[in-house]
């Protein structure tokens, strides 16, 4: 959406929802998710012949962080962990790998609607999987609705049928009583915060393990800090308090963005001034750039986490120690965590970026301390730009679609446990 309907749904109070304060009381479930993660790759593992399994995480990772935006944001319990056929992952799953697999002609449907529908198969599975997302999103409504009346105070007789929970959908639910959100667009918010809030953070989680096990030195230091904390449930502020998990968070964030891509569309004619000339085919010499309302401005996010003028010579390779000091040139970077694009910056930066933060730092805690992460050397794993997010495949092996393949061990001190 743009322009005043945008400005009304951004005044939507969903701020204190993934505020600081509110991330706090969340970490106890990052946990209790990871942990539980844990105890089912661990099961597999014992079951190996010699101690060790390979496993498919981002599978796995993307039914952790399903279940945490359901609980979270929703409080309902999806238990795709437990339920590896949930409808709702199973949906998700089928419209990414269909919006990822849009001819260029399918794909213009973005931007003319009318495409979407022609009687094309990714037009149908399209349709399927977005009213699986309809019928759990009503459910979903339906039933905080009642919950809300059923909670509130009366007034003036009459039972309100606000509440005053903070969860996401409680707000949304208000904000639709008081007229300020159409049910409709209720219904869409509640598909972008689950897709926002599982695919790209799972994905990251991936981007993260696959880092780790390419990193053995780094994997080595990351578990010398984190063997040496004392118990598995640490706070919000202990997480915070771990220095390298964080610079490890830090530049997986930069060097592996989920999304990789975004666009933007000035609504009235800019001059942009550049921070260094350009000088265009025919060698005429640029210092601004004119745009008519209605271009279109591709922002390569990983570009700019990589770039050579900004991060130095060694920009492109996964550095955790480059955090102990930053270069100053980042700070010129507009962003609001660590100085990189991947969160993106002003009113469309993303929402939910302390929770996305919160989540990697409670998973990898939890995983580095339980196993030793590798992956087969002779695997080259390459990210696959999709539509949206930029998600791994083992070249040669591209008709088996995403995956990420990771051997797992135990660790000496898990095994006795």
């Amino acid at each position: 959406v743009e322009g005043d309907v945008h400005k009304r749904q951004v005044s939507i109070p969903t701020n204190p929802v993934f505020s600081q304060s509110q991330i706090r009381g969340f970490t106890p479930l990052f946990l209790l998710k990871a942990q539980h993660l844990k105890n089912l790759w661990k099961a597999e593992v014992i079951s190996g012949s010699d101690g060790s399994q390979t496993i498919e995480v981002m599978g796995w990772l993307g039914r952790a962080t399903l279940d945490i935006i359901g609980e979270a944001g929703f409080g309902y319990q999806f238990n795709a962990l437990v339920d590896q056929r949930n409808e709702l992952s199973t949906a998700f799953n089928k419209i990414f790998d269909v919006v990822e697999s849009f001819s260029p002609i399918e794909f213009l449907q973005i931007w003319v609607p009318v495409v979407g529908k022609l009687p094309t198969k990714h037009n149908k599975e399209f349709k399927e999987s977005t009213a699986v997302l309809r019928r759990v999103g009503m459910g979903l409504i339906e039933e905080k609705t009642r919950e809300a009346s059923k909670d509130a105070p009366e007034k003036d007789g009459q039972q309100s049928t606000t509440s005053t929970s903070r969860d996401l959908l409680s707000v949304l639910i208000k904000s639709n009583a008081d007229n300020s959100l159409s049910e409709e667009e209720v219904l869409a918010q509640i598909a972008t915060f689950i897709a926002a809030g599982h695919e790209t953070t799972s994905t990251a989680m991936t981007w993260t393990l696959y880092a780790i096990a390419s990193n053995p030195e780094v994997q080595k230091k990351l578990r010398a800090e984190l063997a040496a904390f004392p118990h598995d449930n640490p706070t919000m502020e202990e997480l915070n308090g771990l220095e390298y998990l964080d610079w490890v968070v830090r530049e997986s964030l930069r060097v592996y963005a989920p999304v990789e891509i975004t666009s933007r569309q000035p609504i009235k004619d800019e001059v942009v001034p550049l921070s260094e000339p350009v000088t265009d085919v025919d060698g005429k010499v640029h210092h601004e750039l004119h745009l008519r309302t209605g271009d279109v401005i591709f922002v390569h996010i990983r570009e700019i986490n990589m770039s050579p003028d900004i991060w130095g010579e060694d920009a492109r390779i996964f550095r955790p120690e480059r955090w102990e000091s930053p270069p100053a040139t980042a700070n010129a970077v507009p962003s609001v965590y660590a100085n990189i694009m991947t969160f993106l910056s002003g009113p469309r930066a993303c929402i939910g970026w302390r929770m996305a933060v919160a989540e990697m730092k409670a998973f990898i805690f939890t995983m580095v301390r339980t196993f030793d992460i590798q992956i087969d050397p002779k695997l080259v794993v390459v990210g696959k730009l999709g539509r949206i997010v930029t998600r791994p495949v083992i070249e040669g092996q591209e008709e088996k679609g995403n995956q990420m393949p990771l051997t797992l061990t135990l660790l000496p001190q898990q095994k006795a446990s």
